[in-house]
């Protein structure tokens, strides 16, 4: 059946969408990955959730980190990604700063966008937000911030002194997570990063829960750390540029990892998860850790949990290892192929010479899960067909991890940089991206991407407009994005831009709810089957609501109720012929291959394909003649299984009695020899008689007799012979009968 959501749903539910069973297309074989890479070494173990410390008003403003209010914390280095083989992707459209394409043609709309003013502020902003309802938190590299009035206005929470210290003290990275599947109105998981201790000789990811609404007020439950020796990392090891996604029964949570003991060299990467029920009931909390091969691996952001979580990480500049790590199973990897990208970064200057891409690198920053497909997007430096730094995609087959596609977000004239993804209830993507250089300063676009423009025309708008440039050549390292959970067609996400001038704190961070309706959609769900062959290869004209085209029967697909979709069947496939569509059970015009539908139910359309065995009619024999003229049968069609022909006699008296015969043999009738004169006439019978069906001639001497075959695949090769005699009343013959030639049918047909 279709489905429908209502906006503006104070609590979010998603197990009540009625989306959430069919969206579930997705689990992917364990085939698939069979043919990749297993890794069966997890660690595990059990962390106690801690409430100690905890302050619940903290608003003391203290001193930024490493005593420079216009320094930024560190990049450290990660070893360079290869680079790989294979072509680079043709450019295709430019992406426009402030390319919509207007209300009527599907245009962006930016319902709400507020600054947020709180806190010690960074051209390294790194903004993140979670929502739940009304109530949300943003949180940027020295500061975090809550809502309750659904982000008009915003209060300030004191990173520094919410917490105990611990190690070196909190840094800088946090980031945030709504996590829809626990509770009544599922939970806020909120990561700090500490910085390395020379006295504890490492340093920590503390992962704090706050419960439905309490996050408007940064109530926290409880926190647990994560530290390197719960991945049996030495002494020495530290963490470094986290982030989280969520699966149905886990939260995970991915690092790097650097040693303190040597120079802070790159380590490699951990990915850790906690039971997320546990962790939001604050009991013992179940963790299991995973060493990916690949570095900086990032999550996918998705709508709903599905029972797995995939990310992903560079195995070089032209492949991406993606991970699958199932809630009751171990973590899975297949290597695919994607088209060139260019590794390192390229300063990127505005209007005032600033460069604001000198920090940016190549690490994925974005990752979605639609139901249909999974992505990543990243920044690439320029090269090739590409003047200036840019960001690509590239998005797979959520079952077979094929590549579904791919683009780069691009322009001649700037640099675009800094993206973050997210699906929304309709599986559409929005996020956020940065773009800055020629008459452009830094600043900030939100953009979108769903069956309106299917990636061929990515929609952007400004949200943050910058000033100026920054005065340390830097900006990053991330934003974030989700879905609204009052607007579940909208999103919410992060922006920033300098306003007045180039330091730190002239940066205005943002918390932007933006669309392109908030109005409730319809959606249909329809099956598309080939009958008779396997995999039949259809194409669909548009694609549907996530970009999929037609494929290899069967498939399903979802359009927007309403939208006039065209199906069109290749005339044979698989050594046998088209025969026609049938849609819900009903053929439709048979033989055509192509047909145009609106869409405005749940259906189900099969291309029916069978072998078809054509009729032949051959005339025999001749008619004899009577009062009138020669008598002539024939019929202007070939019998066939299913159908009715008309047969035509010719040369009759008017209005006088006739029959056409059938019969099955032509050699002979009861034991009697055929053809058979009728002497002393010259009028013959060609044909026994085992079906009779009489009737008149019209004024013209003429009769008309149609005649149906059923519609029995057993009929199929059959041959019948047809004969007419005439009642002739004015002939000197005892008989008064004449007949006319006969016709040597053979019977054709479909087997479907």
């Amino acid at each position: 059946m279709g489905w429908q959501h209502r906006i503006r749903a104070m609590k979010p539910t998603p197990s009540s969408l009625l989306l959430s069973s069919a969206l579930s297309l997705a689990s992917l074989s364990t085939g698939i990955f069979g043919q990749g890479q297993s890794f069966p070494g997890i660690i595990q173990g059990t962390i106690t959730p801690s409430t100690v410390g905890l302050v619940a008003d903290p608003t003391t403003l203290p001193a930024p980190p490493r005593g420079a209010f216009d320094q930024t914390p560190p990049k450290h280095g990660m070893p360079d990604i290869p680079v790989g083989n294979g072509p680079e992707l043709a450019p295709g459209a430019p992406t426009e700063v402030n390319g919509t394409r207007g209300p009527a043609a599907g245009g962006l709309t930016v319902y709400r966008n507020t600054p947020v003013m709180v806190g010690s502020r960074s051209v390294v902003g790194e903004p993140t937000c979670a929502h739940i309802g009304q109530a949300g938190i943003q949180t940027g590299n020295w500061y975090a911030a809550t809502t309750s009035d659904d982000g008009q206005s915003w209060n300030y929470v004191n990173p520094y002194t919410k917490f105990p210290a611990s190690d070196g003290g909190f840094c800088c990275d946090q980031f945030t997570q709504y996590v829809p599947n626990v509770g009544g109105t599922g939970m806020v998981a909120w990561l700090l990063q500490y910085s390395y201790s020379g006295a504890t000789q490492t340093n920590r990811l503390r992962i704090a829960t706050m419960r439905g609404f309490n996050v408007g007020s940064a109530n926290v439950s409880c926190y647990v750390d994560l530290t390197p020796a719960l991945a049996s990392r030495p002494a020495g090891a530290w963490f470094d540029f986290p982030h989280m996604g969520y699966s149905a029964g886990w939260l995970y949570v991915a690092t790097n990892v650097f040693d303190g003991n040597n120079n802070n060299a790159y380590l490699g990467a951990e990915v850790f998860r906690l039971n997320v029920n546990q962790l939001y009931s604050c009991q013992s909390v179940t963790y299991q850790v995973f060493r990916p091969q690949t570095g900086s691996n990032r999550f996918v952001q998705r709508f709903r949990a599905y029972p797995e979580m995939y990310f992903a990480g560079h195995v070089s500049t032209s492949r991406l290892r993606i991970h699958r790590w199932d809630d009751n199973g171990g973590v899975s990897a297949v290597d695919v192929d994607i088209s060139q990208w260019y590794s390192g970064t390229t300063p990127v200057a505005g209007p005032d010479g600033r460069p604001f891409t000198n920090r940016a690198d190549n690490r994925i920053q974005a990752g979605f899960d639609n139901g249909a497909h999974i992505g990543f997007m990243w920044y690439s430096n320029q090269g090739g067909s590409y003047a200036m730094p840019h960001v690509r995609a590239a998005w797979f087959d959520r079952d077979t991890f094929a590549l579904a596609g791919e683009r780069s977000i691009w322009n001649s004239g700037f640099a675009w940089a800094y993206p973050s993804a997210a699906p929304n209830l309709y599986g559409h993507l929005g996020g956020s991206l940065a773009y800055g250089g020629g008459t452009y300063y830094p600043s900030t676009a939100v953009w979108v991407v769903d069956d309106t423009n299917c990636w061929g025309g990515i929609d952007a708008q400004t949200v943050a407009s910058g000033t100026h440039g920054p005065a340390e050549a830097k900006w990053g390292d991330y934003y974030a994005t989700q879905a609204d959970t009052l607007q579940t067609g909208t999103w919410l996400t992060t922006a920033m831009a300098l306003s007045g001038g180039t330091a730190n704190s002239n940066m205005v961070p943002r918390n932007v709810d933006f669309g392109r309706t908030n109005a409730s959609i319809t959606y249909r769900f329809i099956n598309v089957n080939s009958v008779g062959v396997t995999g039949a290869p259809i194409s669909m004209v548009p694609n549907d609501n996530f970009c999929r085209p037609g494929a290899a029967a069967n498939f399903t697909r979802w359009y927007r109720n309403g939208t006039v979709v065209s199906l069109t069947a290749p005339a044979s496939h698989g050594g046998r012929t088209f025969y026609g569509w049938r849609v819900n059970g009903n053929f439709q015009t048979l033989g055509a291959t192509t047909i145009d539908v609106t869409i405005g139910s749940d259906a189900t359309f099969e291309a029916v394909y069978g072998t078809f065995t054509p009729g032949t009619v051959t005339p025999f024999g001749t008619g004899c003649r009577g009062s009138a003229n020669a008598l002539s049968l024939s019929t202007g069609g070939l019998l066939m299984t299913g159908r009715t022909e008309e047969f035509k006699l010719l040369g009759a008296p008017s209005f006088t009695a006739a029959s056409l015969f059938l019969g099955v043999s032509n050699t002979s009738w009861n034991g009697v020899p055929l053809p058979l004169q009728l002497a002393p006439s010259n009028c013959m019978v060609y044909t026994d008689i085992a079906v009779s069906f009489p009737g008149s001639t019209n004024g013209a001497g003429q009769m008309l007799t149609n005649l149906t075959v059923p519609n029995l695949t057993n009929l199929i090769g059959s041959r019948i012979y047809l004969q007419s005699l005439v009642v002739d009343l004015l002939i000197n013959n005892p008989y008064r009968i004449t007949t006319s030639n006969a016709l040597n049918v053979f019977i054709g047909g479909w087997e479907l």
